[in-house]
Formats: C-alpha cells, sequence, structure tokens
C-alpha cells in the first residue's frame, strides 16, 4: 500500500512528491538538459494523480509551491533566476495540468 502525503486538501502519493522533489532540485541546481524530461515526467504523474482525483489545477500548483519551497539551498540561491526558474515551472505545471498524457 502506497503512503499518501495530505497537501492543503488534495492527497498525492508520496512517490510522486518525492519524485516531483528529486525534479525540482535538478532543476534548479543542474545546467543539464535531462532536467526539463525529469520535470515533465514528474509533473505528468502528478497530473495523473490530479485528473484521477478530479482535482483542479491549484492543486497542482500548491503541491509544487510547498516542493520547491524545500528544495535545499533554494533560499540561499540568486533571487533573480529562482524567480525566473519558479515562473518556468508553474508554466510548465499548468501545461501539464491540461496537456494530454504522453
Amino acid at each position: 500500500m502506497t503512503a499518501h502525503v495530505h497537501v492543503a486538501g488534495p492527497v498525492f502519493s508520496e512517490t510522486a512528491l518525492e519524485q516531483l522533489r528529486g525534479a525540482l532540485h535538478l532543476y534548479v541546481s543542474s545546467s543539464d538538459e535531462a532536467r526539463h524530461e525529469t520535470l515533465r515526467h514528474a509533473l505528468e504523474r502528478l497530473r495523473t494523480e490530479a485528473h484521477a482525483q478530479r482535482l483542479g489545477p491549484e492543486k497542482m500548483l500548491i503541491a509544487v509551491k510547498m516542493a520547491w519551497a524545500r528544495v535545499p539551498g533554494i533560499e540561499r540561491a540568486d533571487h533573480t533566476r529562482t524567480e525566473v526558474a519558479f515562473e518556468r515551472v508553474v508554466e510548465l505545471c499548468i501545461a501539464a495540468y491540461y496537456g494530454e498524457p504522453q
């Protein structure tokens, strides 16, 4: 049985949240192009769970924002760079929610 974490209403699996946290950490700590694919996969998994529970996109955004705040070292990173990166992550999150499963 999979453990679940309660995130402001919706329940996302711990596995999905862990994958998201890892992808966000890679996204901000690396310039490797694979970071985009890793993040896309994590957001697709979150989307699948959100759709299965009939959750709106705001629930995914809350989970992403909470995971972002826990990225190691994010508070010490360049503010302008992280702001731009976070805006991009939000765009990707919304696109993942409304996009077609791949």
